[in-house]
């Protein structure tokens, strides 16, 4: 099917064996998948509609480790930049996206040790947007693993994300949404070294008696 010009990604999606044929590295499946990875993204997330199915594919060929297919994915900036736009969406987002969201990216952290921090588009914007879906569990579930991982790689993105500053920026009287936010601060202070810039929040004497 992969040499045939008339050959789409849905096409292959329609397959009924195709992760099959990826764990047995049919030439070809794992490039050209790659090369359709902000496709696959945007069919995993619901963003571009399909049946439950194909998504539910999507999805499954994304989170499987497979080893050649994961490292191409996780090299490709496409498939970062869909992640990125997905997350970055100033509509809101649907339960189920953003379990898959939370899940992928979960996934590509582990992969990489949390070395994909590095190469995320817009990396500094990342810790707001995620914070501004923490209504979604899964989304909250995510934040609250990141706030807690202590790998340095995750620590020295949580500080150039400003992320103690971000968390108190929206505190506000919503009880629910505010014990979130005082959770992952709690997490935050505990992974951090003493001399972290996310401390400097603290040093705000007003501040402090407002938290």
């Amino acid at each position: 099917m992969l040499e045939s010009e008339a050959c789409s990604l849905m096409d292959l999606l329609k397959e009924s064996n195709i992760q099959t044929a990826l764990k047995k590295r049919i030439p070809n499946l794992a490039e050209y998948l790659a090369n359709n990875a902000g496709h696959l993204v945007d069919i995993a997330l619901g963003a571009e509609k399909t049946s439950l199915d194909v998504q539910f594919i999507c999805f499954s060929i994304i989170v499987t480790q497979v080893k050649t297919l994961t490292s191409l994915l996780i090299s490709n900036d496409n498939f970062l930049q869909h992640l990125n736009n997905f997350i970055s969406n100033n509509k809101d987002i649907d339960e189920n996206g953003a379990t898959g969201f939370a899940r992928i990216f979960k996934f590509v952290l582990n992969q990489t040790n949390g070395e994909i921090l590095n190469r995320w588009p817009e990396r500094t914007e990342l810790f707001q947007r995620m914070v501004a879906h923490i209504d979604h569990i899964a989304i909250h579930y995510l934040l609250d693993d990141l706030t807690s991982d202590a790998r340095k790689t995750v620590v020295a993105f949580l500080e150039d994300s400003n992320a103690s500053s971000v968390l108190l920026s929206n505190i506000s009287n919503d009880v629910r949404k505010s014990k979130k936010l005082y959770l992952y601060l709690t997490n935050l202070i505990s992974i951090i070294e003493i001399d972290s810039p996310l401390l400097s929040v603290f040093e705000n004497a007003q501040k402090v008696n407002e938290i």
